[in-house]
């Protein structure tokens, strides 16, 4: 009998940001570093804001999934956190999907 190996859902997000990651060391490293910067003179934002400042100052990774990585690396690094609040994307693409905004990590600070 043939078994499988499922996983759950956490799981293989953590799997599929891990493949992306490896695939984008460099640039993650220094994107994570330029959001922790960044973040310090903005506001609200989402992660559309986040792709276009990163890439407006490191170009692109190699592949577009490493914004989300960026994202979820940078909450799990208590570099940024979710509002609870979401907006509207700008982007034509996206057509106007809506998605988590984000802030700079308080570190229980009230706001």
């Amino acid at each position: 009998m043939l078994q499988r190996n499922f996983l759950n859902g956490e799981q293989a997000r953590d799997a599929a940001l891990s493949q992306v990651t490896d695939h984008n060391v460099n640039w993650m490293r220094d994107a994570i570093a330029f959001v922790a910067s960044w973040v310090r003179e903005q506001g609200d934002f989402i992660g559309e804001d986040v792709r276009h400042a990163v890439s407006r100052h490191l170009g692109a990774p190699k592949h577009h999934n490493a914004y989300g990585a960026l994202v979820s690396q940078c909450v799990r690094l208590n570099i940024i956190e979710p509002t609870g609040e979401h907006r509207r994307m700008k982007d034509v693409k996206a057509h106007a999907r809506e998605t988590r905004v984000y802030r700079a990590y308080s570190k229980g600070e009230n706001r």
